[in-house]
């Protein structure tokens, strides 16, 4: 399901809630995104849905401390990798 582009964080709550996705995917183009991203994470964090869905994002623009701010469980700059990271995120391992 693909939500669109300047999604505000209630819509991706309310997507959640509704569809009970097992990953939630971010692309960041732009490093004015990562604001974005962090307060989508902590909006499904504070309604109590970030233990039911895992978190990736990506992007061109994403470096480790911009993962480490945003918090999500995975993060790539690559397409192909991400989806491998999202395969071993459906297997339940953890990613460093």
């Amino acid at each position: 399901m693909d939500l669109g582009v300047d999604v505000p964080p209630e819509k991706f709550v309310e997507a959640i809630r509704e569809h009970n996705p097992h990953i939630i995917g971010m692309s960041c183009l732009l490093s004015t995104s990562i604001e974005a991203m962090k307060s989508t994470v902590d909006a499904i964090t504070e309604a109590g849905l970030r233990d039911k869905t895992r978190i990736i994002i990506g992007g061109g623009r994403l470096e480790r401390h911009a993962a480490d701010y945003i918090k999500p469980d995975a993060y790539t700059d690559n397409a192909a990798q991400g989806v491998k990271l999202c395969v071993e995120l459906l297997r339940g391992r953890e990613i460093d």
